[in-house]
């Protein structure tokens, strides 16, 4: 026996089987390369279990793309926008700002991870008798990396199996290809327009740009505090929809001109932020409010609308030279950046998506008792990554 666990090689990491979104935990899974098969251990703590794929017997391994990586980015950076505001209204108070500063590391870090390991993915593998999920592949690009460390050794098992000219007489490949043909393509309504599932946050991206361009218009022109507030707004809405635009950016626009666009566009946002908050801070210095720290109006419920509208109203100040350039950059670059956002959603634009119906699989081979006595009767060709999702992996 230990012999044999010296021939296995480790292929993927740890993944989790039954873990959700807010509890992490859950049986524990790897899998492992064998001489012969592929070894999947799972591992609840107590109990250890092994199960065995032969190399022979398997007959495909399905990634379908999940929306698992796409939540945890929303929610991670929804929560870290939100501290990231509470951080920004408890300047001046020391401790305040550090407990959010704090939590704002703590959404941060588990957020960077995600965004790091990229698309997440189910993985099933399919033999003769069985179909199985394989947790540890919950990673598309991993996955993919292990895909072509195991694909080359079922190959090799399989090289003995008959190709499918060679089962032109068996009675049921005959019966499966002269099958009657699938109905017809299913047309959706041609009033519908597919932008993907991505495109709804860079419709929100571009066009909190340039209402924030307008804001900075109005701010130029009667410098207003109400323009003040709504470019803000506007300024919160393109940071947190660039995060999610770039999250759920298809594999297709990886190097196009949109996502190259909404990265820039999403790096601008929150360097504004941070001269908003540097503004921010040095407008509650300035001012030396006499009526108590910020944090402890804010827990009093009292003058926190007072200290931000004098943060507007000083944002307002044109006569200041750097407020000045910095109102007519943020004018024209989030017009600009928004405008051609726009234009490239547009150009984007796809046609009526299609639903096909699939037609019949051909049968597995059935060998011969003398030639294949060992061998489970996998399908021919030897088995490729297949994608089951809508979506384009």
């Amino acid at each position: 026996m230990k012999d044999r666990q010296l021939n296995y090689k480790k292929l993927t990491g740890k993944g989790r089987r039954n873990a959700s979104l807010i509890v992490p935990t859950g049986t524990s899974c790897s899998l492992w390369l064998g001489d012969d098969h592929l070894l999947s251990v799972e591992n609840t703590g107590f109990i250890e279990k092994y199960r065995r794929f032969f190399y022979r017997d398997i007959q495909s391994i399905c990634l379908h793309r999940s929306l698992r990586g796409r939540i945890l980015a929303i929610v991670y950076g929804s929560l870290l926008a939100l501290t990231l505001l509470l951080t920004f209204l408890a300047a001046g108070d020391i401790a305040w700002q550090t407990l959010w500063i704090i939590l704002d590391v703590v959404f941060l870090v588990p957020l960077g991870i995600n965004l790091v390991l990229g698309p997440t993915c189910i993985c099933f593998i399919r033999t003769s008798v069985q179909t199985e999920q394989l947790p540890s592949m919950s990673r598309l690009r991993l996955a993919r990396k292990a895909l072509a460390k195991l694909t080359p050794r079922i190959e090799e098992a399989q090289a003995s199996l008959p190709s499918l000219a060679e089962r032109r007489d068996d009675p049921e490949v005959i019966a499966a290809l002269t099958a009657p043909d699938p109905p017809a393509e299913i047309q959706s309504r041609k009033s519908r327009t597919k932008w993907g599932p991505g495109y709804v946050f860079h419709w929100g991206l571009f066009s909190a740009l340039i209402a924030q361009g307008i804001g900075a218009y109005f701010i130029f022109t009667r410098e207003s505090a109400l323009a003040a507030a709504f470019t803000l707004a506007a300024l919160v809405l393109a940071s947190m929809s660039g995060v999610a635009a770039i999250v759920t950016q298809r594999r297709r626009e990886e190097h196009g001109l949109l996502p190259l666009l909404s990265i820039a566009a999403t790096a601008g946002c929150f360097v504004l932020l941070a001269v908003t908050y540097g503004l921010y801070t040095a407008s509650l210095v300035a001012l030396a409010n006499p009526e108590g720290s910020f944090g402890e109006n804010f827990m009093a419920g009292q003058n926190v609308a007072k200290q931000v509208g004098r943060f507007l109203t000083a944002w307002t100040d044109m006569s200041t030279p750097f407020l000045y350039e910095a109102m007519v950059g943020l004018m024209v670059g989030s017009v600009l950046m928004g405008g051609l956002g726009v234009l490239l959603l547009l150009r984007h634009r796809r046609s009526p998506g299609q639903a096909r119906a699939m037609p019949p699989g051909i049968p597995p081979a059935t060998p011969s008792a003398a030639a294949h006595a060992q061998a489970s009767p996998p399908p021919s060709p030897p088995p490729t990554e297949s994608a089951s999702s809508s979506e384009e992996l």
